[in-house]
């Protein structure tokens, strides 16, 4: 991704002082591939930066955050990973006054949001994806190939809190590993369709399909 004339690379802002940081050309967002570090850098010099500014001034961070609701880590995971965000839609003409939105024209870097994750043992980022889900599935894809031939699991919640899987005999027992991911029948439905981390029963990945359970198994 080619840089906007004006702005700062990434790595140039990293290598600035926060009290110098000139806020017209601090933008964070890179398509490149960078250590994670490097990002939660980038992502608190920008909300220092604009910390303790009026509201006019505030801007809305268009770079990469980690979300502590994507890290999939869990006890003894051989792949743990982590997802970052992007929020790229476009709030020019929600932000500062008319004179100031008209004296600076809109330098925004797209209109979606977008996800990425990354492993920390292969030391490997997914391709920019446009939904979590689609994050998770490539990543699952480089460090658990073979997960989308998994049989389709399904499970019900307890009354004590927590879920129950009907795991069958027949299950690979290759499978059955510490960060392993599972596929579950989630219904028919539009809603309750997030691959959630951390939560198969091996402490992995436990992705969404959507189809009619109870009749049958893959």
């Amino acid at each position: 991704m080619s840089a906007i004339a004006g702005q700062l690379d990434m790595f140039t802002l990293l290598e600035a002082e926060a009290p110098d940081v000139d806020l017209a050309t601090l933008v964070g967002f890179t398509s490149r591939e960078a250590d994670p570090d490097a990002l939660d850098a980038i992502a608190l010099a920008w909300s220092t930066a604009y910390h303790d500014l009026p509201h006019t001034q505030w801007r809305m961070f268009p770079g990469w955050r980690a979300s502590h609701t994507g890290m999939n880590l869990g006890k003894n995971n051989p792949h743990p990973t982590f997802m970052y965000s992007a929020d790229l839609r476009c709030r020019h003409w929600t932000q500062g006054t008319c004179a100031e939105r008209e004296a600076n024209p809109c330098l925004c870097v797209g209109n979606d949001m977008v996800t990425k994750t990354y492993c920390s043992a292969c030391d490997w980022w997914t391709p920019i994806a446009r939904s979590e889900n689609a994050a998770v599935e490539l990543q699952l894809d480089h460090c658990w190939p073979g997960w989308r031939d998994l049989p389709v699991i399904e499970s019900k919640m307890k009354p004590a809190g927590g879920y129950a899987f009907n795991i069958p005999a027949a299950y690979p027992q290759e499978w059955q590993t510490p960060g392993a991911p599972i596929r579950e029948c989630r219904g028919m439905t539009r809603y309750g369709t997030r691959h959630v981390p951390m939560a198969s029963p091996f402490g992995g990945y436990k992705t969404a399909v959507v189809r009619e359970c109870g009749a049958h198994n893959d």
